[in-house]
């Protein structure tokens, strides 16, 4: 005796009426039917008679329908309910239990309808909710309100391949979360969270920053990818030391930053020096930070000096300037030159430290490379202390230098705005939904 196994798979079907918004009325079945053993029946036609119960045991047939050949291969066999005596007897609002017989066999078992074809008792609702259709691309899913008035929907991408979902708050013209599977047609994603005035964007077509735009009073990419940082380098190791050479300007340290944007490098330097006199002749030597290598900016000839016969003197040297820099590598040094022909001069435990800096908030005057002269630090010397005219003139060129990049950074905001806002009227869904 044959028999029915018990699993199976119960999916609604695309309605046959004519009207968009009409209820599916047929239920796809799926099945395997096995000997007693166990094993799949031979392939071949069966007659299967399939009944809905209003209880799981006893009751009442409420519907019934008997397919008289059913091509079943490998055991697996599939058909249409409802395709001969419509379902739509059936309001879908109670439990329902289905059981089948195949050739004249006993029944199985009764099954319960899985919660699919219950999609069916939206027939009865007074307005439909949602409709199901046809387009060129494919089918459409649309979601309505309890007006009628469509809020969301679930397409065929316009793109060829994949899907586009959109989930509004005030109907699809205003804002809302949108999906699209293949955005572009580039096989990649890109998801969109509109809102009164700003908007988030995650977008696969696109890398680095590109890839999520935030609303401009969110954490955007001058906060976080031009955020500061550090580089530093440190030599020599305890008890090394690097002997100056008179007359040659020499890069004791170097270290290079990467910038990620345009900004400044803060660049700070230390050493311990040790100047060793002869008995009849000073020593000198020179120590600065430069963006150049071999070379001293006009600020950074910090010199130190011992008299003759003042032997072994150990002084600490602390040079550091701010740079202009542009995105990528920069590369900084620390360097020394010894400008006396006579005495020893002998630089120990040194480092470089660098910061990017990616704002200003007041007038920057930075470093600049010259070669320094013998004469540059000049005449003219000053004894009086600065004035208030002086102080409120810097005062007010540093208020003014603030609001000089809050207005850069407003105008790169709201071209990031536009440059948003222009890729989603372009894109082919959206266009096609207004």
């Amino acid at each position: 005796m044959r028999r029915t196994a018990l699993w199976m798979a119960l999916v609604l079907t695309i309605c046959s009426s004519a009207s968009p918004a009409a209820v599916p009325t047929t239920m796809h079945y799926q099945g395997v039917l096995t000997d007693a053993s166990g094993g799949a029946v031979p392939d071949g036609t069966y007659s299967i008679t399939f009944k809905i119960y209003d209880s799981l045991s006893g009751g009442s047939v409420l519907w019934s329908e008997t397919h008289l050949a059913v091509p079943v291969v490998g055991g697996i066999f599939e058909v249409v309910l409802g395709s001969s005596v419509p379902l739509n007897t059936l309001d879908f609002t109670s439990p329902y239990y289905l059981a089948i017989s195949v050739e004249g066999n006993p029944e199985t078992p009764r099954q319960p309808l899985l919660s699919t074809p219950y999609a069916m008792a939206a027939g009865n609702l007074s307005s439909p909710t949602a409709r199901i259709r046809p387009t060129s691309e494919g089918g459409n899913l649309d979601l309505l309100d309890e007006n009628g008035s469509e809020h969301s929907f679930l397409q065929a991408d316009a793109n060829g391949t994949g899907g586009y979902l959109w989930v509004g708050s005030t109907g699809l013209l205003g804002p809302g979360f949108a999906v699209d599977g293949n955005a572009s047609g580039t096989g990649n994603p890109r998801v969109t969270i509109s809102g009164g005035g700003q908007a988030v964007t995650f977008d696969m077509t696109q890398t680095g920053d590109g890839a999520v735009q935030l609303p401009v009073d969110a954490v955007d990419a001058t906060e976080t990818a031009d955020e500061p940082g550090v580089a530093s380098a440190v030599y020599p190791a305890a008890g090394e030391h690097w002997a100056l050479a008179t007359g040659i300007a020499t890069n004791l340290l170097s270290r290079t930053i990467v910038a990620p944007d345009s900004g400044y490098v803060l660049a700070m330097a230390s050493a311990q020096v040790e100047l060793i006199a002869d008995p009849s002749a000073s020593v000198e030597c020179i120590m600065g930070v430069s963006d150049a290598a071999g070379t001293f900016p006009a600020n950074q000839d910090i010199n130190l000096a011992v008299p003759p016969g003042s032997g072994s003197t150990v002084m600490n040297a602390a040079p550091h300037g701010l740079f202009r820099v542009g995105p990528g590598p920069n590369t900084f040094y620390l360097v020394g030159l010894k400008s006396t022909q006579a005495g020893i001069v002998q630089i120990y435990d040194m480092q470089l430290t660098l910061v990017y800096l990616p704002t200003s908030y007041g007038t920057v005057s930075p470093t600049f490379v010259s070669i320094p002269s013998e004469n540059e630090e000049g005449t003219a010397t000053r004894t009086a202390s600065m004035d208030a005219a002086e102080v409120e003139a810097e005062r007010a060129a540093s208020v003014a230098a603030n609001q000089a990049r809050i207005e850069r950074e407003l105008a790169r905001m709201r071209a990031r705005i536009a440059e948003l806002e222009a890729r989603i009227q372009s894109d082919p869904q959206w266009t096609r939904r207004k």
